[in-house]
């Protein structure tokens, strides 16, 4: 589904603000979501992965996996460090894969 917004075709990266400079480049082409959504995206499938294999992740396992992405996330916006693509990509694939563990023990 692609969605035209001032001009430009969002698809799924509606939410995302899809620098360049935040995004994976591979062969001259940039990537269409950051390296945190798409780590959030590929966190997703991971989660499936592991709920299909019947592998439950404890409720405080889940929480813990989300505070990375929350304290990088925090400490890049006050300013008080800069975060790379592989940290942003890594904070958030275990950002949704705490998450969803947490949902699917709610």
């Amino acid at each position: 589904m692609l969605i035209r917004v001032g001009g430009r075709q969002m698809g799924f990266a509606l939410f995302c603000h899809r620098r360049p400079e935040r995004s994976f480049k591979i062969r001259g082409y940039t990537f269409p979501l950051c390296s945190r959504c798409t780590g959030l995206v590929a966190g997703f499938f991971g989660a499936l992965a592991l709920f299909s294999l019947s592998i439950p992740l404890p409720f405080w396992l889940g929480l813990a996996l989300t505070v990375p992405m929350a304290v990088d996330g925090a400490t890049q916006f006050f300013g008080s460090r800069q975060s790379n693509n592989t940290l942003r990509l890594l904070t958030g694939f275990m950002f949704t894969l705490g998450f969803l563990a947490m949902v699917v023990k709610a």
